[in-house]
């Protein structure tokens, strides 16, 4: 791991957020070092959008959808993920914004359940959900503190 001061890691971050193909960044750091701080002033930097998620405050569905189940006359029954608010809001601002790139920050993922942080680490990973894909002009950055600053990181 590397250790970087908050104004390194906002010089990281407006260099290497805008490069394609899009990748997702992890910040780990100590409570209240200011990494909330350094996303949001890299996309004020960036002129980006700026969303503030908090996988805590969430359910695993909430990143996973919610299965339905699809019934078609001359096809066989299958269940399809419906995404939940966050993931429609997410799509619709980066197509809204066109090419202007959106920052989405998970913050403090680690006192998140377990099987949040895996439903999340999936649609973060997956870049889709349901079959549509994350617009290229969206960014994810996670964060977390260390596990020996005991601050309700799992694992």
């Amino acid at each position: 791991m590397i250790e970087l001061s908050p104004k390194q890691i906002i010089e990281e971050l407006v260099e290497l957020l805008p490069l394609e193909p899009p990748r997702a960044f992890a910040l780990v750091g100590a409570p209240g070092m200011g990494k909330s701080a350094c996303v949001e002033q890299a996309a004020k930097r960036l002129n980006a959008r700026f969303v503030l998620e908090q996988p805590l405050l969430r359910e695993p569905i909430d990143y996973a959808g919610v299965p339905w189940p699809v019934v078609r006359e001359g096809q066989e029954p299958y269940v399809e993920q419906l995404p939940m608010a966050f993931i429609q809001k997410v799509m619709r601002l980066a197509r809204e914004d066109g090419e202007r790139l959106t920052i989405v920050f998970f913050d403090d993922i680690g006192p998140a359940a377990g099987a949040t942080q895996a439903a999340l680490g999936q649609f973060i990973q997956a870049r889709e959900f349901a079959g549509q894909a994350v617009p290229s002009n969206v960014r994810f950055v996670i964060a977390t503190n260390r596990r020996k600053d005991k601050s309700g990181v799992g694992g």
